[in-house]
């Protein structure tokens, strides 16, 4: 999501920078990350800051605002990583975790493909499904 914003250069006596850790919280896919300044913003300006680490799995900028020491997120352009190309995944199924095979082609967010319960423990039957979500893949084994 994408946000326009006019801030003005606020030079009042007293007022202070926003410093680490010093924080704000962004929202991205309808969840509550905080987000903190990589270095000093000084008062009356902005400075972008990647997704990551603040917001797992995502790619993106993150611009924030320091107005009289109060940090706040102006934007947000982060958007969930899919799962590239020879990515695995491990499953667990019955105390016994087992590394699926590559997938051969990229995935994007939310794609999934499904495993025989029996490649991950012989003692189950039905399907698993391994879906791509922030950059790596998790299984689900609540068909098995």
């Amino acid at each position: 999501f994408a946000a326009s914003v006019c801030l003005s250069s606020l030079a009042a006596a007293g007022a202070t920078d926003c410093a680490p850790p010093s924080s704000a919280e962004v929202v991205v896919a309808n969840r509550t990350y905080t987000v903190t300044p990589i270095s000093t913003i000084p008062d009356g300006q902005t400075a972008s800051t990647g997704c990551e680490p603040s917001v797992p799995g995502h790619d993106g900028k993150i611009l924030l605002s320091c107005s009289q020491g109060a940090l706040t997120v102006v934007s947000t352009t982060c958007v969930e990583r899919g799962c590239p190309a020879g990515a695995g995944a491990t499953v667990s199924l019955g105390g016994q975790s087992s590394m699926l095979p590559s997938v051969a082609g990229d995935f994007s967010p939310g794609d999934s493909y499904s495993v025989d319960c029996s490649e991950l423990n012989s003692q189950f039957a039905g399907q698993a499904v391994v879906t791509c979500r922030a950059g790596s893949f998790t299984g689900d084994t609540s068909g098995c």
